[in-house]
């Protein structure tokens, strides 16, 4: 569970290692492995396991968003119905005075991905080659309000004395409400955001800020803590005359209320309960009952519950 005033312990994965998976470093060709086996899910929304703060656009895909029930027909003969991707909600990027803080996967020094299982919850960590420190993120979507996502990021700087830049957008859109329609299926997607960020615990309001885009920007020092959070919730309508946008708006509205601590907590606490009604321990091998809960993880995410467990 998350500490009461403070990020950093929200980013530390379960200590157990059998509630977790990790990848060290970037190899180009498992990739697509890593984004599929870190996938997050809530039965409602499901986001591949792309990296989302230390990709450079030449040289990976955003972390793609699908949404359940939001098909279209693909343009192929004969036309078959996929799912189609959500705007990219988890883009940001950090410039300095020479550019980007990582343009290519030489730039990270050392980077960590983990799977958190018993928290629903994926977890990263890297050091820039060109910024003593680190950074830490985390990702979900809510197991307890499927419509919600919720990004995490924290930055401690150990130099100082340049200007930092923290852009967060929805890539391949510059409209805080998005609204879209399926060209042929007709369905309609509505996203809603809210992003804040603090320097040392101290919120920071944005020099610019635009549909779906916020900008930040202050002059670091040694020691300083840069902490980000965002929220995003997604609501699908299939019918012409659905209001996704004042519902969207509507479940922003809520989730704000209840800050980034309580809607972590509450996410927390309906994995929990999950794990209660499905996990299964096993005795004297470890690699097995990590593979039994990695097994158990993705079904639970893959679908919603409709009833509770009876102890």
């Amino acid at each position: 569970m998350t500490g009461p005033d403070t990020m950093a312990h929200a980013l530390d994965p379960t200590a157990d290692p059998a509630w977790v998976l990790a990848a060290e470093g970037y190899d180009p060709l498992r990739e697509s492995s890593v984004e599929s086996r870190f996938a997050i899910s809530n039965g409602f929304l499901g986001v591949r396991a792309a990296r989302s703060v230390t990709r450079g656009a030449r040289w990976i895909v955003p972390p793609r968003t699908y949404v359940a029930g939001l098909f279209d027909t693909i343009g192929t003969a004969p036309a078959e119905p996929g799912l189609v991707p959500a705007a990219d909600w988890l883009n940001v990027r950090i410039l300095l005075p020479g550019g980007p803080l990582v343009q290519h996967p030489g730039d990270v020094l050392a980077h960590t991905m983990t799977l958190d299982m018993r928290r629903g919850a994926m977890l990263a960590e890297f050091r820039p080659a060109d910024m003593r420190g680190r950074i830490r993120t985390l990702r979900l979507v809510s197991l307890s309000q499927r419509a919600v996502g919720l990004q995490l990021i924290e930055a401690e700087i150990d130099a100082g004395g340049g200007e930092v830049i923290l852009e967060a957008s929805f890539e391949g859109t510059n409209h805080v409400l998005g609204v879209w329609r399926t060209q042929n299926s007709g369905k309609c997607l509505a996203m809603a955001a809210a992003a804040t960020l603090q320097i040392d615990g101290r919120e920071l309001p944005p020099t610019s800020l635009g549909p779906l885009k916020w900008s930040w920007n202050w002059k670091s020092c040694p020691g300083q803590v840069v902490s980000f959070e965002r929220f995003v919730v997604v609501v699908r309508g299939d019918l012409p005359d659905t209001d996704t946008a004042s519902a969207a708006q509507e479940k922003l509205g809520v989730v704000r209320q209840l800050g980034w601590r309580g809607a972590l907590a509450a996410h927390e606490a309906a994995w929990a309960d999950r794990w209660h009604c499905s996990d299964v321990e096993l005795d004297g091998d470890a690699a097995a009952q990590q593979a039994l809960r990695f097994a158990t993880y993705h079904l639970n995410g893959a679908a919603r519950r409709l009833c509770r467990c009876v102890s």
